[in-house]
């Protein structure tokens, strides 16, 4: 079938997790998840995207953390997806619940990447390459509802259900990648203090801008369908990234018949081998408005 998702290997983005930080700092009440397992001790973990329109990155990215807790290291048991109801009525989900020896984990899980319009002193100005999601509303319900609710009397009652110790700790992994006008995408310091400043960056251009980037004439990018948007060209053998290679004048080409938000990696050669420079986003000139 043409364009059928090649199998990926979410080791790749189980490494690429590791050296992401946090896009949200701790909070008084909830802190960031750090795995601690050593991914080199895990076998390859063979994946198969789901084909358009099925495929979803977020579960994706579920799979890929769920590995941490099944590797040969692990001795705890696990619980995915756990809905909690009330008079019949579902109140929310339980992303993730991990139970050691030592203690029960209750784990929220969300990868995100964010398009800076506006201030960055303001959560609601990171918006989704899509136009439907905003930072401030993921975050608000991420500490108001999901990440109480592993704490709540009505959590500890399914759990228990199931076997589980009520959770000693509710934390949130939520990694992902924030992306900023190119012009200014390594000068923006001023951050809602929300915002983990260790945070991976990233630049941003709509299509209208891209044939006036003269700088970028000469430089080499690779595209990336979404189930690579985590770890990127690390996908790729030395080999397959030299053979996907693409120009800059072709990316503008590209996008004057195309308007779904496209990621790049902008690519280098140190000594031969190709390696990403910096990840970018390009969206419609419409955007944040979402195309009708």
């Amino acid at each position: 079938m043409a364009n059928k998702p090649a199998p990926l290997n979410l080791k790749t983005d189980l490494e690429w997790l590791y050296r992401t930080p946090s896009l949200m700092a701790d909070t008084p009440r909830f802190s960031v998840f750090v795995p601690s397992q050593d991914v080199s001790l895990l076998p390859d973990l063979p994946y198969v995207p789901a084909e358009p329109p099925a495929y979803r990155l977020g579960k994706q990215f579920e799979t890929t953390v769920e590995a941490l807790f099944c590797g040969p290291q692990s001795t705890g048991r696990l619980l995915r997806n756990i809905p909690l109801t009330h008079h019949k009525r579902t109140v929310g989900e339980l992303d993730l619940v991990y139970e050691t020896a030592e203690e029960t984990v209750h784990l929220e899980l969300a990868i995100k990447f964010y398009l800076l319009n506006g201030s960055a002193q303001q959560l609601e100005h990171f918006i989704g390459p899509g136009g439907r999601d905003r930072l401030d509303k993921k975050w608000r319900r991420l500490i108001t509802h999901q990440l109480p609710l592993g704490q709540s009397a009505l959590s500890a009652s399914k759990l228990t259900q199931l076997g589980f110790d009520t959770p000693t700790r509710s934390c949130f992994l939520m990694p992902g990648i924030l992306f900023y006008p190119r012009a200014q995408w390594q000068s923006v310091t001023a951050l809602h203090p929300a915002i983990n400043p260790s945070h991976r960056r990233g630049w941003w251009l709509h299509n209208g801008q891209l044939a006036s980037q003269t700088d970028l004439n000469n430089a080499k990018f690779m595209i990336l369908a979404k189930p690579y948007w985590l770890a990127g060209p690390a996908h790729f053998s030395s080999a397959e990234r030299a053979d996907r290679l693409v120009s800059w004048p072709h990316i503008i080409a590209l996008r004057s018949q195309c308007h779904e938000p496209l990621m790049l990696a902008e690519m280098e050669n140190q000594d031969g081998e190709w390696t990403e420079k910096s990840r970018a986003m390009v969206v419609s000139n419409s955007w944040p408005d979402r195309e009708k």
